[in-house]
């Protein structure tokens, strides 16, 4: 019985260090993912490149560099976030009653609403920038700056629109007695009935998203039945040449039928083509979890305190107004360009984006520690 105590506790350290590690891999997935520029390039060969890609109709290199970086590759991201919020909120919880509910929303306060209410606010003074700069009129009303919190009619976010997930995170919290039920008195049936959402295509978009709840939903559901995610893929890993060669599969059947020209599939959100993206992002979630959990089992990788550490940071602020600006002179500067430019400008940005995020990171953890702690939520 003491072997067993003692192999949970493994399984619980193993488990920490793989989702402290995945953080900041997860972070630069999303800032894939929002690094967008639709740039006008000409088709045909561009002086200094020769890419086959530009002798097919509607397409050109730059157009495939960035459904690969912007789309296909971190497309798992955020899916693995909420599977593994999902997850925290129930596993560690021996007993669900008021008193733990409430322990859970008091620690809630700290790590995500006032970090929340923060980040927005320092996104609001774009509008006061657009405002002294461009002569754009401010809200007039209460009513239009507190939607700038959680969105209005036709937008869904907040103004930091990157918190759409942190405000996601804490309605699920508000909510988790009732999803405790569910899960008490019909067991995994919930997640198969957003999994049915998904599939009919229903409701999709905003904070109800079945893709997003079906994941969200998965990780809480491993979070009540007390299944370590380690330990799960450690079962798996035996396994892992298939999963490997199956996200490859996957990863080339998403590209073939999503990055080429409508003409050659059909209807990209047909059911066939939901059923390959969300079975391309569990095979992703799933190879993620063996690869480094195996890899830090052995040693042959660490978690880098400083990595992970940043992460939220790095979420909040990649989307707010100093990269706005930036992001509305590359638009203006290199539209038109030849593709090799485009790309160049388009992995340039990336790295700018994230290596300044850490910069201010480190700046503020050296020289403001407190306020650092208070806008990263004690993490």
């Amino acid at each position: 019985m003491k072997d067993l105590r003692l192999k949970r506790v493994d399984y619980d350290k193993q488990q920490s260090r793989t989702i402290e590690f995945l953080r900041f891999p997860l972070t630069v997935g999303i800032i894939l993912s929002h690094t967008l520029y639709f740039f006008d390039v000409p088709f045909g060969f561009s002086s200094g490149t020769s890419s086959i890609f530009e002798h097919l109709e509607g397409l050109n290199s730059y157009a495939i560099i960035r459904y690969l970086l912007s789309s296909l590759i971190p497309r798992c991201c955020v899916p693995t976030f909420l599977f593994i919020s999902g997850f925290l909120l129930f596993y560690n919880i021996q007993e669900y009653n008021l008193k733990t509910y409430h322990r859970k929303l008091h620690s809630r306060i700290y790590t995500l609403l006032i970090p929340y209410i923060l980040w927005n606010l320092f996104q609001m003074g774009y509008v006061f920038v657009l405002y002294f700069t461009r002569d754009v009129p401010l809200p007039n009303n209460l009513w239009t700056w507190l939607c700038f919190f959680w969105g209005s009619s036709g937008i869904q976010e907040p103004i930091n629109n990157s918190l759409w997930y942190v405000l996601e995170i804490m309605m699920f919290a508000v909510l988790s007695p009732i999803v405790y039920i569910l899960f008490k008195y019909l067991r995994f049936w919930p997640i198969i009935a957003i999994f049915g959402l998904f599939l009919c295509g229903l409701a999709q978009g905003g904070y109800l998203d079945p893709l997003y709840l079906f994941f969200l939903l998965s990780g809480a559901y491993f979070g009540y039945e007390k299944i370590n995610i380690c330990h799960f893929v450690e079962q798996i890993n035996k396994h892992r040449t298939i999963v490997y060669l199956s996200t490859v599969l996957l990863f080339v059947s998403c590209f073939c039928f999503e990055g080429l020209p409508k003409s050659l599939y059909g209807e990209r959100h047909s059911l066939g083509m939901r059923i390959l993206s969300i079975s391309y992002i569990c095979s992703m979630i799933l190879s993620l979890f063996c690869l480094v959990s195996s890899n830090l089992q052995a040693n042959r990788i660490k978690t880098i305190a400083l990595l992970s550490g940043c992460s939220f940071f790095i979420y909040c602020l990649h989307l707010t107004f100093p990269f706005t600006i930036t992001d509305a002179f590359v638009d203006k500067y290199f539209n038109g360009s030849p593709s090799y430019i485009c790309i160049m400008v388009h992995i340039a940005m990336i790295l700018f984006r994230l290596l300044t995020c850490m910069l201010i990171y480190a700046i503020m953890k050296a020289k403001c520690p407190k306020v650092l702690n208070i806008l990263v939520g004690k993490r």
